[in-house]
């Protein structure tokens, strides 16, 4: 089966026994990623199916540290420790900056 990693984007052909060779886990905990159980494995892993249909990447900038970062909304949602739903709005393009203008997207 192809997995596609959240943080990467790269698609991957993967078995359960070579992903958790990969991720250094037991087979019995990749098990639900491949049987249908579980969506999502580690925060990073889905199956190339369940892949969320907007996940373009883009470069944001953290005008604190002045270090530009490519993320999707998954991504930015983790580092900024925020939910997904409420960094969608300011991925897609519709907000101009975020988290009191810290972050703002750049071309």
């Amino acid at each position: 089966m192809y997995s596609y990693d959240l943080h990467t984007g790269i698609t991957e052909r993967f078995n359960q026994c070579h992903l958790a060779k990969k991720l250094n886990t037991p087979s019995k905990n990749v098990g639900g990623l491949f049987l249908g159980t579980t969506k999502i494995l580690y925060k990073r892993y889905v199956l190339l199916k369940n892949k969320p249909k907007d996940l373009s990447f883009k470069n944001v900038l953290d005008n604190k540290t002045g270090l530009i970062e490519k993320h999707n909304y998954i991504t930015f949602a983790e580092k900024t420790g925020k939910e997904s739903s409420r960094v969608r709005f300011f991925m897609s393009g519709l907000g101009n900056s975020f988290m009191k203008k810290r972050y703002v997207l750049v071309d």
